[in-house]
């Protein structure tokens, strides 16, 4: 080919192939005024559209757009047929409302499209397309079956087909993609798809319906002889049954996905002749504890997830055999022993041991830091008790510790300093006492460190400030790797590590989903962000990694450290102490610090006049240390570091969008035409709403009217509780607490804390639901929803008793507590629902024992009901 003839090949001949350009970038323009994109500059650098940045063109004419995460948003443009001879566009990555045009069928000669991880909505017709080769739908929001019409006519082209993390709906048949003879990869997960699963996918070689309402058994004749599979993922979905042995024909599986279906029987030993398999999920289910010898064959095996069986008893033997195993998960089988004795902490290889959520007491293991390859260590929601062992500061590849949820006491071993490592330190809800080690300070990868609700005392110290000032070197480790996060415990782990009430953690929330798990977590650890922050000295938004620090309901005392203002790579700092009236911190607004009433500010601070009214209070007292706890948030250390207005625009967008928290400020409605000695306390105060309704004080009053005696439905050591009905029609109970000082805001803040545990799936269906609360100077109200029938106590005390019809195993009327005592040890039937009453039925006798001593606490009674839920899963 001559070179005049090679230009002519990028030079455009075809003059509405450009006018057709230049009004897809009006269109642009018109919605995106403000995070313009490349294509602004196309007519500007060039007058030859095959030059302009995304574009690609073949003879003369256009045939490729390239435009993924370009922050493009608005509606997609509706004229792309236009450009006769394209064959490829991606749109990806945006944020692109709305349908996709009819317009696309006209693209003929389309063979590539992907508009994924957008905001698209309703159905689409691919009929007309019959030359696509690739369609990647994902992360979007469509909805519809994906029937024949969805399909070309003609899809022997089709390669790859991704509709994942839609709303579709109907069943999934083979007979729709029997025409598409060269179909390789199907993902149809994350939907709504329903009913049983059909013979005829075995052709593939990556299947996934993961996430969706599938129900039935699979079936042997699923795996011909010639099963082509190498990937399938049949998670979490309702199939039952035994799960066939004919999977063994399978013999390229790399990847065998079971988890979180209600499979039951023994584990079949043929899986143990497919020599390529390197992942095997087999957990929430309900297989025997019988573990096939032959899984030991699988020399490639590096990720073995046998969790949520329910095994019980002692770990299996067998686990301390796996030695080629590099990720172990066995969380949530209600284990109770064996973790010392068989081997299970002889194996060198294992990287990641994930054993939270069983039944283990006792000290913490000493043999763990012997295990020289280990980086994740995950024993979190069990009873082990005592010191932590100061060998833990010896393994020195570990990134990631969580001991939360224990019995631990004692102090924070000064070892863990030596941790160079370390990403994610959680200590959080133990017994730990006596001061922050300053120590600590020397883990200069430590983003993520949480040792809220302990019992932590003495001054913060000033050498924390240097945590996580520099990750680099273990992000750029990790990048190496392709699976560093190895992809099971689900996002078990991934909710411990999000701060679930703050932005700009919040938010993430609301997009979890198993896949999105992954692939966050998998991010985080290898330093890539997932949300925008501003960087020191800028005011754009980038994505850059950042940490949080949270220490709030201990004991702390003194001031918080002046320079805490350096922690430059944090995005939230959840502190617990006195503010500094001197450095960064003395020059935040007084709506900066959400919380503790008693918490001493500055009293330069703007409108600051009950703390200046508490400090002639505590003059008179010789001065007191106070405890508090102080919420630093995102738009604030925005404002500290950089003076970024615009990033708090953008947590107000999410907020809007996945709010879990919202701030409403009550003061204008000082001179409330119902002020009387309650309303005036209500006046001063500041009430959350936990999700997007209205939570205003003068709705309180009148709901309540006034804290009337005529409204009082119980009352304690703890607060009075009222009834009433908010102006949006929900009956709500608002609890006004008695106890004032440490001791009250302590039980305060455990409290919000608990019932807004979202990383435990709250709201939770047995648990009532916190509404919001209002902090009324010294005063607190919590508004949670109403639940008629009578107070507990009626029901405790005999007041009430249960009838027949509402008894289960019971002849007559009876009180509640006797009769839980009584069928608590029956057979309620043979459902995971009858379980799940029976396990609430232990939790409610344990919490109605005579002995005040013997009733558990609320953090108990929240680790035990959240193994229930994870048991019910």
């Amino acid at each position: 080919m001559a070179s005049d003839d090679y230009v002519h090949l990028l030079l455009i001949d075809d003059p509405d192939h450009r006018q057709t350009l230049l009004s897809f970038k009006a269109h642009l323009e018109m919605y995106n005024q403000v995070n313009t994109g490349e294509y602004t500059n196309w007519d500007k650098l060039s007058e030859n559209p095959c030059e302009w940045y995304g574009i690609s063109c073949f003879l003369g004419k256009v045939n490729g757009i390239i435009l993924a995460n370009m922050k493009i948003s608005g509606e997609m443009f509706g004229n792309f047929s236009a450009l006769t001879e394209l064959t490829h566009l991606d749109l990806s990555s945006n944020t692109i409302r709305g349908s996709i045009p009819d317009d696309i069928m006209f693209c003929r000669k389309l063979s590539y499209f992907n508009v994924s991880h957008n905001i698209l909505m309703g159905e689409i017709k691919l009929t007309e397309l019959n030359n696509l080769e690739i369609v990647d739908l994902s992360m979007n929001r469509m909805n519809g079956g994906v029937q024949l019409r969805f399909l070309p006519h003609s899809c022997e082209s089709l390669r790859i087909l991704n509709l994942s993390d839609n709303n579709f709906t109907g069943r999934i048949d083979n007979n729709m993609f029997s025409k598409c003879l060269k179909l390789e990869y199907l993902d149809l997960s994350s939907n709504n798809f329903s009913g049983d699963l059909s013979d005829g996918f075995a052709r593939l070689k990556e299947f996934s319906v993961s996430e969706n309402n599938l129900t039935g058994e699979i079936l042997s004749t699923m795996f011909p002889v010639f099963c082509n599979l190498q990937i399938l993922d049949l998670s979490r979905n309702y199939f039952y049954g035994e799960f066939p042995a004919q999977v063994s024909n399978c013999r390229r599986l790399v990847n065998l996905d079971l988890g979180g279906n209600n499979f039951s029987g023994k584990i079949p030993q043929e899986i143990g002749s497919i020599l390529t398999l390197e992942s095997l999920y087999l957990g929430s289910n309900k297989f025997s504890r019988e573990i096939p010898d032959s899984l030991l064959k699988l020399t490639n095996l590096a990720i073995l997830d046998m969790s949520k069986n329910n095994f019980g008893g002692d770990i299996q033997e067998i686990f301390g055999k796996f030695t080629q195993v590099k990720f172990l998960a066995l969380y949530g089988n209600s284990y109770t022993g064996g973790i010392h004795s068989l081997g299970i902490l002889m194996l060198l290889n294992v990287a990641r041991l994930d054993l939270s959520y069983n039944n283990f007491s006792g000290p913490l293991p000493l043999e763990v830091s012997q295990m020289s390859s280990l980086k994740f260590l995950i024993l979190a929601c069990n009873q082990f008790s005592g010191n932590i062992p100061p060998e833990y500061g010896h393994m020195s590849e570990l990134q990631a510790l969580d001991l939360s949820f224990n019995e631990l006491n004692g102090s924070i071993p000064a070892s863990i300093g030596n941790l160079r490592s370390l990403l994610w330190l959680t200590l959080a809800n133990n017994a730990l006492s006596g001061k922050i080690p300053p120590q600590i300070g020397n883990c200069s990868s430590l983003l993520w460190l949480n040792l809220a609700n302990n019992q932590l005392s003495g001054e913060i110290p000033p050498d924390l400030i240097n945590i996580g000032r520099n990750a680099t070197a273990i992000f750029e480790t990790n990048r190496k790797v392709s699976q560093t996060a190895a992809g099971f415990g689900e996002c078990l782990v991934m909710k411990r590590w999000i701060p679930a009430h703050y932005p700009p953690f919040s938010f993430v929330y609301d997009i979890l989903t198993r896949k999105s798990c992954r692939s966050m977590w998998d991010r985080l650890l290898k330093g890539y962000a997932i949300f925008p922050t501003c960087v020191w000295g800028s005011t754009v938004q980038t994505l850059q990694i950042t940490g949080y620090l949270q220490l709030s309901l201990n004991l702390f005392s003194g001031e918080i450290p002046y320079n805490i203002g350096k922690m430059l790579n944090f995005s939230m700092l959840h502190l617990g102490g006195s503010v500094p009236s001197t450095g960064q911190l003395a020059t935040f607004e007084e709506d900066s610090y959400l919380g503790d009433p008693n918490l001493i500010l500055p009293a330069f601070i703007k409108n600051d006049t009950k703390h200046e009214e508490k400090g002639n209070v505590k003059a008179g007292k010789k001065k007191s240390k106070s405890q508090g706890y102080l919420a630093i948030l995102i738009p604030v250390l925005a404002l500290l570091i950089s003076g970024a207005i615009s990033f708090t625009s953008y947590i107000f967008y999410k907020r809007q969008k996945n709010s879990s928290v919202f701030l409403l400020d009550g003061r204008k409605d000082r001179h409330d035409s119902l002020a009387s000695s309650s309303s005036s306390q209500i006046s001063e105060t500041e009430c959350i709403s936990m999700d997007k309704t209205m939570l205003k004080k003068s709705d309180i009053l009148i709901a309540t009217r006034n804290f009337s005696k005529d409204r009082i439905v119980g009352s304690g050591g703890y607060g009075t509780v009222y009834r009433g009905t908010l102006p949006d029609g929900r009956k709500v109970a608002v609890k006004k607490l008695h106890r004032e000082g440490i001791e009250g805001e302590k039980e305060f803040w455990s409290e919000i804390e608990i019932l807004t545990r979202n990383s435990f799936g709250w709201p939770h269906p047995n648990i009532v639901q916190l509404y919001g609360f209002c902090i009324v100077r010294s005063k607190k109200l919590l508004v949670y929803e109403y639940v008629d029938g009578g107070s507990l106590e009626d029901f405790i005390t005999g007041k009430i008793k249960l009838p027949p019809k509402r008894l289960v195993g019971g002849p007559g009327e009876e009180f509640l507590v006797d009769w839980a005592r009584r069928v608590v040890g029956q057979p309620l039937g043979s459902d995971g629902l009858a379980e799940e009453m029976r396990e609430l039925l232990k939790i409610g006798v344990k919490c109605t024992a005579e002995s005040p001593q013997a009733r558990p606490n609320m953090m108990e009674v929240l680790a035990m009901v959240s193994n229930i839920s994870l048991a019910a899963e």
